[in-house]
């Protein structure tokens, strides 16, 4: 009797879990040493091309009711099936305000803030859909890898622009949150000095435990390969980087124990679904500079926490073949991540873009990356999407090895010291050599940046701004309010003067090089 009720139990744990009987006295530690290994062997899939879509699949566009799946996937999905994109990482939202449907995260466009091409998510929830669920059938009736990707401190409700992105959740804890609306930093920053003041703070263990409770939530509910954990999007985690103070061992093993608890969660998720579950991250392409922030990857990988690597982003810090050599002696795959902020793109011809992306791709093929990762890239039906995964067509087409800088290497390149102080040490010279005009000379702790039609330059707690304001330029210091306009040269006269020749060599001295700068100098009196 007592073996029946056994058989029993046993029975209905496997109904209610999903969790498959051991069989021949196979204990717990059996299974779960077999789902690693099924883990690790799902980890070596071929992805030529991971294709990153954040989740702003109509955002650009009016919404039409009724919006249907097939009208929601042709936006950025459907063109993807005979690619070269063997792994879709697909991003529901910021911090806790997701497209998809949840009880523990709240959803977009159901603030009442939202402006009626915002609405997307909501009418694909009135037709009886949800985005993540969608994604998910799309790409397993495709063949094709589908990763939730969760960005961990995305700021983007920083901005008075996006009303419709702020949650209840940071209303009521704003004690959790980097600081008070619109305080600007001197670091941290990305793409505006006062970006950070939303993102969560995550010495705080509240916020810890927030983000296991939604990870926890997307892998219980919904049939994913796996999670990002996208450390890049935007890379500031503990207060200390804002201010050019150092990030400690202690905050880095608070990270590290949140990975922990979160590849333990997964682990338990496998076991009951029956299949594994992988675990990505993308990080900076340096570990040293990872660590500085906070992310301590190598004792990730020491760990068995992650099962995928991406690095880069916003800014590369090396060449291709340095990411590999301290990735690949885990046995664990490694992909480059490409943006426009690092390859050319914007304002290009099709032509030219794929001719430029080409060498990247290659360049990073030859270092012996797994594959390689598009950010912001969201045409579907683009070219080089039938191209940059395969590294022997890439050595038969025509390719542009070095670029002119635009912008965005002023971007790429200023961000290495604005995003960490002293982080330039780890830029590698080599990287720049596809540049055909010098470094930019902005590897120093000055915050130089932009922000709409200015040019920025942030010396705690001033922020002193050459803006087009009502068709004009005026020299302006921007405190908190990005709107809110403060005189700084009658109040803080002596600070305003150094300010502003310092603003002005800089565009002098890099207007020789750089367009944006000679878009200035009429502006600035300094001969």
């Amino acid at each position: 009797m007592k073996r029946f009720v056994v058989l029993v139990i046993i029975i209905l744990n496997a109904i209610c879990y999903g969790v498959v009987p051991a069989e021949n006295g196979e204990d717990a530690d059996s299974q779960i040493a077999q789902m690693r290994m099924r883990r690790k062997q799902a980890a070596q899939n071929k992805r030529r091309i991971i294709y990153n879509n954040d989740g702003c699949d109509w955002l650009d566009n009016r919404v039409k009711p009724p919006l249907t799946v097939e009208k929601f996937l042709k936006r950025r999905t459907t063109g993807l099936i005979n690619s070269q994109v063997d792994s879709i990482f697909y991003c529901t939202g910021v911090f806790n305000a997701y497209t998809h449907k949840s009880t523990v995260s709240e959803q977009m466009g159901y603030n009442g803030l939202a402006e009626e091409q915002r609405l997307f998510a909501k009418l694909l929830n009135d037709a009886g859909y949800d985005t993540l669920e969608v994604m998910v059938d799309f790409g397993h009736k495709n063949g094709k890898e589908v990763i939730w990707s969760m960005r961990m401190n995305d700021t983007h409700d920083s901005s008075k622009d996006r009303p419709w992105m702020w949650t209840k959740w940071k209303k009521e804890n704003r004690n959790l949150l980097m600081a008070e609306k619109y305080t600007s930093f001197p670091y941290g920053w990305d793409p505006r000095p006062s970006w950070p003041w939303s993102a969560v703070d995550y010495e705080k263990q509240q916020v810890r435990d927030k983000v296991l409770e939604i990870l926890t939530d997307v892998c219980s509910r919904y049939d994913i390969d796996g999670v990002e954990l996208d450390f890049f999007r935007f890379p500031v985690f503990f207060k200390p980087q804002l201010y050019g103070q150092p990030v400690t061992q202690k905050h880095c093993d608070m990270m590290t124990d949140l990975v922990k608890k979160f590849r333990i969660m997964t682990e338990d998720v496998s076991l009951k679904r029956g299949r594994p579950l992988l675990v990505a991250v993308r990080v900076p392409d340096s570990f040293g500079y990872a660590k500085e922030m906070g992310l301590d990857v190598v004792n990730w990988l020491d760990s068995d926490l992650v099962d995928i690597i991406i690095g880069g982003g916003t800014i590369q810090l090396q060449t291709w073949d340095k990411l590999v050599a301290a990735v690949k002696k885990y046995d664990v795959p490694v992909y480059a991540c490409f943006e426009d902020s690092m390859v050319p793109y914007s304002g290009l011809s099709v032509q030219e873009q794929c001719e430029y992306w080409r060498a990247a791709a290659l360049e990073a093929w030859r270092a012996g990356v797994d594959g390689v990762y598009t950010f912001n890239m969201f045409n579907p039906n683009h070219p080089m999407l039938d191209e940059i995964g395969d590294p022997n067509l890439l050595e038969k087409l025509p390719r542009k090895e070095q670029f002119s800088p635009s912008w965005f290497i002023y971007r790429h390149a200023a961000k290495v010291g604005i995003q960490l102080k002293g982080g330039e040490k780890y830029f590698d010279q080599n990287y720049a050599k596809r540049w055909l005009e010098p470094v930019p000379q902005i590897m120093n702790p000055v915050g130089f940046g932009f922000e709409p039609n200015s040019i920025v330059l942030v010396k705690d707690p001033y922020k002193l701004s050459l803006s087009k304001i009502d068709g004009t330029y005026r020299l302006v210091d921007i405190v908190k309010d990005p709107d809110e306009l403060n005189d700084l040269k009658k109040k803080k006269a002596g600070i305003y003067k150094t300010m502003k020749n310092e603003l002005e060599d800089w565009i002098h001295k890099h207007s020789q090089y750089y367009e944006l700068p000679r878009q200035y100098l009429k502006y600035v009196s300094k001969k």
